[in-house]
């Protein structure tokens, strides 16, 4: 059963800034609330041009402010948490190293 109003979490990570957003969901209107934003430079992109990898800083940046939004959703309430990507770490030849940290988070 769908519950009436579902609080959802959304990561994005850039390439140069990570953001929250928090929403709450109507599915008898079928409309999404926006509650919360928030926002940290992170620079996953340091470097990635010169060579071809994601810094180890740049990873650990992005980990720890994934892990603080995490903690903010769940105070929050969020029924689920998503995550989307940047071309950024998806394209560097390290990506796994990010993308295993986001899955330990549960993303």
């Amino acid at each position: 059963m769908v519950k009436k109003y579902s609080k959802i979490a959304c990561i994005d990570i850039g390439t140069v800034t990570s953001r929250l957003a928090l929403a709450c969901f109507d599915s008898s209107r079928n409309t999404l609330q926006s509650i919360q934003k928030q926002s940290c430079i992170c620079d996953l992109g340091e470097g990635l041009a010169e060579s071809g990898i994601l810094s180890d800083a740049a990873i650990d940046r992005v980990l720890a402010a994934t892990s603080r939004f995490i903690d903010a959703a769940h105070a929050w309430g969020a029924d689920s948490a998503v995550c989307t990507l940047t071309s950024a770490a998806r394209d560097a030849a390290n990506s796994t190293i990010l993308l295993e940290g986001l899955r330990a988070q549960g993303l």
